[in-house]
């Protein structure tokens, strides 16, 4: 397993580097080798999903397992949106986390365990929230690269190329993004509701509530889009505080329960 990890992370490595010089190369864009690159780092990524999920009574989603796995996923829709969406930017933060968070799951011993037997709605309620989270957290970096863009182009430190989406194109992007997650955290909240017990009980109840608050943030983010127009500004705003409290909602009393009170 620790040859199967360091060749995933060296491949995110070298799949940055390739992203990076075709960064300064517009021209020079190998995409072959670079998808290649990037094929080899997400196969070995999931085959180590693979063997720290699967024990032989349950599955275990401890914390560094889900954040690894959530990395994956964000890691494989960027590779696969790269070129269409002008992605190039935030790569290298994609791929740097994606092996960091590897890492941290290899070296983790903790174990949350989940048995099989659990009901498929269930599994489809954790499968769903995962996918709404991951491509929510997408939206909320292309929001960066957004204000970053922005930033440089105000004080003519950039202009724009080939490299770069127009601003009114990434704005669209950014609501579609929104759009599709936020769907996927409805159909993730609809599926809570129907068939997890006790949603608003001790020791999730704030989890429900933080997720309600932020599928709220991105209601109101498409319907003032939709209606009356919504400015790069409110955009951001609007979509990097809604990741923030999912973010909460999702992580937050795990990383202190996990990572602080067992320290």
């Amino acid at each position: 397993m620790n040859t199967i990890v360091i060749l995933s992370v060296l491949s995110y490595l070298c799949a940055t580097m390739l992203i990076i010089n075709s960064l300064k190369r517009p021209h020079t864009k190998p995409l072959v080798v670079l998808t290649t690159t990037i094929c080899i780092a997400l196969s070995l990524h999931a085959a180590s999903l693979y063997y720290a999920f699967t024990l032989p009574n349950g599955l275990n989603f401890s914390i560094s397992n889900v954040v690894s796995l959530i990395h994956w996923v964000i890691a494989a829709v960027v590779s696969l949106c790269m070129f269409p969406l002008n992605l190039q930017l935030i790569i290298p933060a994609v791929y740097g986390c994606a092996g960091m968070a590897l890492l941290a799951m290899h070296s983790s011993t903790e174990i949350y365990l989940k048995p099989i037997t659990d009901s498929m709605e269930t599994i489809a309620h954790i499968g769903l929230s995962i996918a709404a989270y991951s491509i929510l957290i997408i939206s909320a970096l292309y929001s960066l690269q957004l204000m970053w863009t922005r930033r440089q182009i105000k004080h003519k430190t950039i202009t724009l190329n080939s490299s770069l989406t127009p601003l009114i194109t990434a704005e669209k992007h950014i609501v579609s993004l929104v759009f599709i997650g936020s769907s996927l955290l409805s159909l993730s909240l609809a599926t809570g509701l129907v068939f997890v017990d006790n949603l608003f009980g001790s020791g999730i109840a704030h989890k429900t509530l933080l997720s309600l608050l932020a599928w709220g943030v991105y209601m109101t983010m498409l319907w003032h889009y939709f209606y009356y127009g919504c400015s790069a500004t409110a955009a951001i705003n609007y979509t990097l505080s809604g990741v923030t409290l999912l973010t909460l909602a999702y992580f937050g009393a795990r990383v202190v329960k996990e990572l602080i009170l067992t320290t």
